[in-house]
């Protein structure tokens, strides 16, 4: 194997299928089910679980529920992750590494006509939505010791990030067969049919700069410039900063000697940081039917923060 070059991969697949109660909490059958009777039970005279309503609660019995509401989606899942890194002299690393997340979530829905809550009127429902997440990150790193004692790390480096979501869904009511309930043989004229589409990007440069001394005194900093689309065209870019400094205490000769604590450190650091945690289109205005207007304006753009912490630790 070559010493100079490394690569590696990654692959994951994973099929969920959830099922749950849709129920509110404060529904008959959710919450609100404990301001039933406690003599009350699912069970008539015989022990036979009720396949209906439960007389004196306004609750349908689970045998009921599991019988005449079908509700469970899929999921299928896949991750992957690759790398390759060469190191063309001592202590310099050049690193490519890209990954994808994707999913697939089929989610049909169905309320048999035989269900006691709208016999003879049965519901169709159904959802998919699909999605990736796109991940490109590439770094150029260098190792150099000078003095023996002074030690310093550069590195560049640029990441692409791209997501892209879609999805339908489709519902109807009106079925009076639980044999046929496919979408197209319910009421036409209550049929809803809606579709989503989303994508955005993240493009960043970046560099740090690391220093260590005698492994006593170590200090960073580092800069970074993201660009996201969920900002207008002239807002999209915005420019952060850190910078940091350690002070490991313990290995001070003075401090050597001393045999009740074995690790003493002190730290600190100041830096920016940003929020993108808004809508994919946010920054274009639209218009609802309601007159309503939403929209921030192509002045929208990054909120920064500024931080500061510091802290010690010791043992």
């Amino acid at each position: 194997m070559l010493s100079w070059l490394q690569l590696g991969f990654n692959c994951g697949l994973s099929y969920d299928v959830l099922r749950r109660n849709t129920d509110s909490k404060v529904h008959k059958q959710g919450g609100l089910v404990m301001g039933n009777p406690s003599w009350l039970t699912p069970y008539d005279a015989n022990g036979k679980e009720y396949d209906g309503e439960i007389p004196g609660t306004g609750l349908i019995s689970l045998r009921h529920r599991e019988a005449n509401v079908k509700d469970a989606s899929r999921r299928t899942s896949i991750t992957t992750l690759g790398y390759l890194q060469f190191t063309p002299i001592e202590g310099l690393i050049l690193r490519t590494q890209g990954g994808v997340e994707g999913y697939y979530t089929l989610h049909p829905v169905r309320y048999l006509p035989s269900y006691v809550e709208n016999l003879k009127n049965g519901t169709a429902r159904e959802s998919l939505a699909a999605g990736a997440s796109i991940v490109l990150t590439n770094t150029l790193e260098y190792s150099l010791t000078l003095a023996e004692d002074h030690h310093f790390t550069p590195l560049l480096g640029q990441e692409y990030v791209y997501d892209f979501s879609t999805g339908f869904d489709a519902a109807t009511i009106g079925f009076t067969d639980s044999r046929l309930m496919k979408l197209e043989q319910g009421r036409a004229d209550m049929r809803s049919i809606s579709s989503s589409k989303g994508e955005h990007y993240y493009n960043s440069l970046f560099g740090r700069l690391e220093y260590a001394y005698s492994n006593r005194y170590f200090a960073d900093v580092s800069l970074r410039m993201d660009e996201s689309s969920k900002f207008g065209p002239r807002n999209r870019r915005a420019l952060f900063w850190s910078a940091g400094a350690m002070w490991r205490a313990k290995e001070e000769a003075w401090l050597r000697s001393v045999a009740w604590f074995d690790e003493l450190t002190l730290k600190a650091s100041v830096g920016t940081s940003g929020n993108s945690a808004i809508g994919e289109y946010a920054w274009q205005g639209v218009v609802e039917g309601s007159d309503t207007y939403k929209g921030g304006g192509l002045a929208m753009g990054w909120r920064t923060l500024a931080i500061a912490t510091s802290r010690g630790s010791g043992s």
